[in-house]
């Protein structure tokens, strides 16, 4: 159980001190209460170049618990998927993970032991540039075959048909603070990527 992981007192003045956010808040908050109460049953794993642990909290809203494995970091994130059945559309906060903790390999006891960061509703915004590099290449559209332009349904495809096979990353340094680590450099694109 998380109840010890997570301080949500502290959060519970946000719902009422901002009267724009207050509404994403609150459902933020009362998503954040059923992960405290929540008791995970294993789900399965995942092998590949990142491993991923599933476990789920059964009941009407799908609580979810990820680990994911690899060479070099071990991270743990919480995911809540409101229930179907729920007569409002889910809220876009939910389209990320409520909670992440980054396992720290040299001084964490066992594979929980760590301190969880909380993805709250508070909204921090940054520009970063994205210059295209290297060669031009099919885009993964193309490379599966789907077609460009009208289709026989009458709808429009208008992605394009080719893509760099290299990009670069610009933050500015004060930005970077922002985020738990640097994005900034060069990425390469993998014609085949399990992600």
């Amino acid at each position: 159980k998380f109840s010890q992981k997570f301080n949500l007192a502290e959060y519970e003045s946000k719902c009422s001190s901002n009267v724009h956010l207050a509404p994403k808040w609150k459902v933020w908050l009362d998503a954040m209460k059923e992960v405290e109460k929540a008791e995970f049953l294993f789900r399965g794993l995942q092998r590949g170049n990142v491993w991923r642990i599933h476990y789920a909290c059964p009941g009407e809203d799908l609580i979810k618990l990820e680990g994911r494995i690899d060479g070099k970091v071990c991270e743990w994130f919480v995911i809540f998927e409101p229930s179907p059945k729920s007569e409002q559309k889910p809220d876009e906060i939910f389209s990320r993970p409520l909670a992440r903790m980054i396992l720290n390999k040299d001084k964490a006891k066992d594979l929980l032991d760590g301190n969880w960061e909380l993805f709250t509703p508070e909204p921090d915004v940054f520009q970063a540039q994205i210059i295209g590099k290297g060669a031009l290449v099919d885009s993964w559209q193309v490379t599966l075959g789907m077609e460009h332009g009208s289709t026989v349904l009458g709808t429009e495809n208008d992605w394009p048909l080719k893509r760099f096979n290299r990009y670069q990353v610009i933050v500015k340094d004060e930005d970077k603070k922002k985020l738990d680590r640097d994005i900034s450099g060069d990425y390469a694109l993998y014609e085949t990527c399990d992600a």
